[in-house]
Protein backbone atom coordinates (compact mmCIF):
# COMPACT_ATOMS: atom_id res chain seq x y z
CA UNK A 1 0.00 0.00 0.00
CA UNK A 2 1.17 3.45 -1.09
CA UNK A 3 -1.58 5.81 -0.45
CA UNK A 4 -4.91 6.50 2.45
CA UNK A 5 -7.03 5.27 -0.20
CA UNK A 6 -5.10 1.85 -0.51
CA UNK A 7 -5.76 1.67 3.28
CA UNK A 8 -9.37 2.84 2.81
CA UNK A 9 -10.12 0.45 0.28
CA UNK A 10 -8.76 -2.53 2.46
CA UNK A 11 -10.59 -1.49 5.58
CA UNK A 12 -13.73 -1.00 3.61
CA UNK A 13 -13.90 -4.54 2.25
CA UNK A 14 -12.95 -6.00 5.82
CA UNK A 15 -15.81 -4.28 7.21
CA UNK A 16 -18.23 -5.26 4.20
CA UNK A 17 -17.49 -9.18 5.68
CA UNK A 18 -20.51 -10.72 7.58
CA UNK A 19 -18.43 -11.32 11.13
CA UNK A 20 -15.89 -8.54 10.97
CA UNK A 21 -16.90 -6.24 13.97
CA UNK A 22 -14.21 -4.47 13.53
CA UNK A 23 -11.30 -3.55 11.18
CA UNK A 24 -8.83 -1.18 11.11
CA UNK A 25 -5.86 -0.52 8.35
CA UNK A 26 -2.49 1.16 9.00
CA UNK A 27 -0.79 2.82 6.17
CA UNK A 28 2.60 3.44 7.80
CA UNK A 29 3.16 -0.25 8.85
CA UNK A 30 0.74 -1.72 6.59
CA UNK A 31 -0.73 -4.31 8.87
CA UNK A 32 -4.69 -4.88 9.20
CA UNK A 33 -5.99 -5.74 12.72
CA UNK A 34 -9.57 -7.21 12.44
CA UNK A 35 -11.90 -8.36 15.58
CA UNK A 36 -14.26 -10.97 14.43
CA UNK A 37 -16.58 -13.98 14.96
CA UNK A 38 -14.47 -17.07 14.97
CA UNK A 39 -18.41 -18.81 14.42
CA UNK A 40 -18.95 -16.67 11.40
CA UNK A 41 -15.48 -16.67 9.61
CA UNK A 42 -12.16 -17.95 9.76
CA UNK A 43 -8.44 -15.83 9.05
CA UNK A 44 -8.54 -17.45 5.81
CA UNK A 45 -11.38 -16.03 4.35
CA UNK A 46 -10.30 -12.42 5.50
CA UNK A 47 -6.92 -12.98 3.83
CA UNK A 48 -8.86 -14.10 0.91
CA UNK A 49 -11.16 -10.65 1.19
CA UNK A 50 -7.75 -8.72 0.83
CA UNK A 51 -6.49 -10.14 -1.80
CA UNK A 52 -9.54 -9.77 -3.75
CA UNK A 53 -8.96 -6.03 -3.22
CA UNK A 54 -5.36 -6.51 -4.96
CA UNK A 55 -3.28 -6.63 -2.01
CA UNK A 56 -1.33 -9.85 -0.78
CA UNK A 57 -1.70 -10.69 2.95
CA UNK A 58 -0.57 -12.82 4.69
CA UNK A 59 -1.23 -13.61 9.09
CA UNK A 60 0.75 -12.04 11.63
CA UNK A 61 -1.07 -13.15 14.88
CA UNK A 62 -4.33 -14.50 15.75
CA UNK A 63 -6.39 -14.22 18.93
CA UNK A 64 -5.81 -17.97 19.50
CA UNK A 65 -2.04 -17.09 20.40
CA UNK A 66 -1.60 -16.59 23.75
CA UNK A 67 0.23 -13.59 25.66
CA UNK A 68 2.63 -13.96 28.70
CA UNK A 69 3.61 -11.85 31.30
CA UNK A 70 4.88 -12.26 34.69
CA UNK A 71 4.32 -9.17 37.29
CA UNK A 72 6.04 -8.81 40.67
CA UNK A 73 4.10 -7.36 43.04
CA UNK A 74 5.06 -5.12 46.47
CA UNK A 75 2.64 -4.91 49.45
CA UNK A 76 1.60 -8.44 49.61
CA UNK A 77 2.22 -9.72 53.38
CA UNK A 78 0.15 -12.52 53.51
CA UNK A 79 -0.77 -15.62 51.23
CA UNK A 80 -4.80 -14.46 51.62
CA UNK A 81 -3.48 -11.13 49.98
CA UNK A 82 -2.34 -13.30 46.85
CA UNK A 83 -5.64 -15.31 46.27
CA UNK A 84 -7.62 -11.68 46.14
CA UNK A 85 -5.53 -10.29 43.81
CA UNK A 86 -5.30 -14.05 41.87
CA UNK A 87 -9.36 -14.11 41.90
CA UNK A 88 -9.46 -10.24 41.02
CA UNK A 89 -7.33 -10.99 38.14
CA UNK A 90 -8.91 -14.09 37.03
CA UNK A 91 -12.50 -12.15 36.67
CA UNK A 92 -10.91 -9.60 33.73
CA UNK A 93 -12.02 -11.25 30.29
CA UNK A 94 -9.71 -12.84 28.65
CA UNK A 95 -6.78 -14.17 31.45
CA UNK A 96 -6.83 -18.08 30.34
CA UNK A 97 -4.39 -18.89 33.43
CA UNK A 98 -2.71 -17.39 36.39
CA UNK A 99 0.82 -18.95 38.19
CA UNK A 100 1.85 -17.86 41.37
CA UNK A 101 5.38 -17.59 42.89
CA UNK A 102 4.95 -16.90 46.41
CA UNK A 103 8.63 -16.71 47.17
CA UNK A 104 9.26 -13.72 44.98
CA UNK A 105 5.90 -12.46 44.85
CA UNK A 106 5.48 -12.70 41.18
CA UNK A 107 2.41 -13.74 39.55
CA UNK A 108 2.34 -15.22 35.81
CA UNK A 109 -0.47 -14.98 33.40
CA UNK A 110 -1.39 -16.30 30.15
CA UNK A 111 -4.01 -14.16 28.39
CA UNK A 112 -5.47 -13.16 24.66
CA UNK A 113 -3.80 -10.31 23.82
CA UNK A 114 -6.60 -8.96 21.74
CA UNK A 115 -8.78 -8.68 24.81
CA UNK A 116 -6.71 -7.66 27.62
CA UNK A 117 -3.37 -6.50 28.21
CA UNK A 118 -0.66 -5.64 30.80
CA UNK A 119 -2.35 -2.31 31.97
CA UNK A 120 -5.23 -3.59 32.72
CA UNK A 121 -3.52 -6.15 34.88
CA UNK A 122 -1.96 -3.65 36.70
CA UNK A 123 -4.78 -1.35 37.03
CA UNK A 124 -6.58 -4.12 39.02
CA UNK A 125 -4.05 -5.34 41.30
CA UNK A 126 -3.57 -1.40 42.39
CA UNK A 127 -7.18 -1.07 43.05
CA UNK A 128 -7.47 -4.29 44.67
CA UNK A 129 -7.89 -3.73 48.57
CA UNK A 130 -6.60 -0.54 50.26
CA UNK A 131 -6.08 1.87 47.77
CA UNK A 132 -1.92 2.43 47.02
CA UNK A 133 -1.66 -0.82 49.18
CA UNK A 134 -0.27 -3.13 46.08
CA UNK A 135 1.87 -2.09 43.56
CA UNK A 136 2.85 -4.14 40.05
CA UNK A 137 5.45 -4.10 38.01
CA UNK A 138 6.35 -6.46 35.34
CA UNK A 139 8.41 -9.08 36.10
CA UNK A 140 11.56 -9.00 34.25
CA UNK A 141 11.24 -12.52 32.60
CA UNK A 142 15.22 -11.77 30.49
CA UNK A 143 16.02 -12.34 34.27
CA UNK A 144 18.38 -14.92 33.10
CA UNK A 145 19.64 -12.33 30.52
CA UNK A 146 19.91 -9.73 33.32
CA UNK A 147 21.93 -12.64 35.73
CA UNK A 148 23.98 -13.19 32.83
CA UNK A 149 25.12 -9.43 32.23
CA UNK A 150 25.47 -8.82 36.36
CA UNK A 151 28.07 -12.13 36.14
CA UNK A 152 29.75 -11.04 33.07
CA UNK A 153 30.14 -7.41 34.71
CA UNK A 154 31.52 -9.13 38.09
CA UNK A 155 33.83 -11.06 35.49
CA UNK A 156 35.32 -8.10 33.77
CA UNK A 157 35.78 -6.82 36.72
CA UNK A 158 37.64 -9.59 38.31
CA UNK A 159 39.72 -9.63 34.92
CA UNK A 160 40.60 -5.89 35.84
CA UNK A 161 41.74 -7.00 39.14
CA UNK A 162 43.95 -9.35 38.11
CA UNK A 163 45.19 -7.26 35.10
CA UNK A 164 46.88 -4.67 37.61
CA UNK A 165 48.32 -7.48 40.00
CA UNK A 166 50.74 -8.19 36.62
CA UNK A 167 50.84 -4.89 34.93
CA UNK A 168 51.45 -2.69 38.30
CA UNK A 169 54.85 -5.27 39.07
CA UNK A 170 55.80 -4.64 35.24
CA UNK A 171 55.31 -0.49 35.28
CA UNK A 172 57.24 -0.41 38.34
CA UNK A 173 59.93 -2.22 37.62
CA UNK A 174 60.36 -0.62 33.94
CA UNK A 175 59.44 2.63 34.60
CA UNK A 176 60.00 3.34 38.34
CA UNK A 177 62.18 1.19 39.74
CA UNK A 178 64.68 1.22 37.26
CA UNK A 179 65.85 4.84 38.26
CA UNK A 180 65.98 4.14 42.04
CA UNK A 181 69.93 3.62 42.39
CA UNK A 182 69.74 0.70 44.77
CA UNK A 183 66.50 -1.30 43.44
CA UNK A 184 67.91 -0.69 40.08
CA UNK A 185 71.43 -2.48 41.22
CA UNK A 186 69.43 -5.09 42.39
CA UNK A 187 67.12 -5.59 39.42
CA UNK A 188 70.23 -5.61 37.21
CA UNK A 189 71.92 -8.30 38.44
CA UNK A 190 72.53 -11.19 35.75
CA UNK A 191 71.13 -15.13 37.33
CA UNK A 192 69.88 -17.06 34.58
CA UNK A 193 71.71 -17.35 31.14
CA UNK A 194 72.91 -13.58 31.46
CA UNK A 195 69.18 -12.54 32.40
CA UNK A 196 68.35 -10.13 34.73
CA UNK A 197 66.17 -10.43 37.64
CA UNK A 198 64.28 -7.21 36.42
CA UNK A 199 63.65 -8.91 32.72
CA UNK A 200 62.44 -12.13 34.20
CA UNK A 201 60.42 -10.77 36.35
CA UNK A 202 59.13 -8.90 33.57
CA UNK A 203 58.92 -11.40 31.47
CA UNK A 204 57.10 -13.37 33.62
CA UNK A 205 54.65 -10.93 34.44
CA UNK A 206 53.90 -10.13 30.70
CA UNK A 207 53.29 -14.18 29.72
CA UNK A 208 51.19 -14.43 32.54
CA UNK A 209 48.97 -11.83 31.60
CA UNK A 210 48.95 -13.60 28.00
CA UNK A 211 48.17 -16.70 29.03
CA UNK A 212 45.22 -15.48 30.81
CA UNK A 213 43.98 -12.73 28.91
CA UNK A 214 45.97 -12.57 25.89
CA UNK A 215 47.13 -9.32 26.41
CA UNK A 216 50.82 -8.90 25.78
CA UNK A 217 53.10 -6.12 27.39
CA UNK A 218 55.33 -4.65 24.91
CA UNK A 219 58.47 -3.44 26.44
CA UNK A 220 61.59 -1.44 25.22
CA UNK A 221 65.06 -3.98 25.93
CA UNK A 222 67.32 -2.37 28.73
CA UNK A 223 70.85 -2.13 27.59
Amino acid sequence: MTCTSCSSTVEQALQAISGVQKAQVALATEEAEVHYDPNILSYNQILEAINETGFEAILLSTGEDMGKIGLKIDGVRTQNSMRIIENSLQALPGVQSIDIDPEVNKISLSYKPDVTGPRNFIKVIESTGTSGRFKATIFPEGGGRESHRHEEIKQYRRSFLWSLVFTVPVFLISMIFMYIPGIKHALDTKIVNMLSIGAILRNKCSLLLFSLFGVEICYLPKF
